[in-house]
């Protein structure tokens, strides 16, 4: 069974909307109370207020410790803040651009989980149930509203991407797949650091075996190509 495209789409935009309304109901603690959500928020606010000031990308809060200043961006992984204070020029309203991030992050994993699953058995069906299950497990959801951890729940958004496209890059070099390939890894990198070592770890592996795999077809490949020729 094959899915079109923009019924893909629209299952994937649902999903997202529906699993990211407690972030529409900012202050209502039947929703989130946990004080990480809200120092989230002051991080987006900080990134904000110093890109506005100049600095991008933004690395110290001017008005911290007495108007000192204070590099907190140093200390936390900056791209998840950045996408929320850019979405904040446009939407003017710094919980509803929290929001927006949260939704486009749902959606990314649930679209490339489907490719992925969709790359290596080739079934519709397959694909859409993976990624129901990846982007619906409970560890993402606490995460997100009992732990206040949003840097590690957007890496685990990017983590399908990113192995995505390094995939695509092995099994056809390509400048458009070694591209984004670098660009989802250096947003990984800069989102959350555990989640990139152990993601690096498992799927340097993981990576060497489909390695292996490509090499032995290319030999087995080679090989009839020159019995043909020459014969047995």
């Amino acid at each position: 069974m094959t899915i079109r495209k923009h019924y893909l789409l629209f299952i994937a935009f649902f999903i997202s909307i529906s699993l990211s309304y407690p972030e529409f109901f900012i202050g209502n603690k039947k929703y989130i109370s946990t004080i990480d959500y809200f120092n989230n928020i002051k991080l987006s606010l900080s990134a904000y207020t110093s890109i506005k000031n100049g600095q991008f990308p933004p690395l110290v809060v001017e008005n911290a410790f007495c108007n000192l200043g204070y590099p907190v961006h140093l200390f936390y992984s900056p791209i998840p803040y950045i996408i929320v204070s850019l979405l904040n020029f446009l939407l003017s309203n710094i919980y509803f651009s929290f929001a927006v991030t949260v939704i486009f992050s749902i959606f990314l994993a649930f679209i490339f989980i489907f490719l992925l699953v969709k790359y290596f058995f080739k079934d519709d069906i397959y694909a859409l149930t993976a990624s129901f299950v990846y982007v619906c497990v409970p560890y993402l959801t606490i995460c997100r509203l009992t732990r206040g951890a949003y840097s590690e729940f957007f890496a685990m958004c990017l983590l399908p991407p990113t192995l995505y496209f390094i995939l695509r890059y092995i099994n056809k070099f390509s400048i458009k797949y070694l591209f984004f390939s670098v660009f989802f890894l250096f947003l990984l990198l800069n989102t959350h650091l555990i989640t990139s070592f152990y993601f690096l770890f498992f799927s340097t592996f993981f990576l060497i075996c489909q390695l292996i795999i490509i090499l032995k077809d290319y030999c087995k490949t080679k090989k009839s190509v020159f019995l043909k020729k020459f014969g047995k």
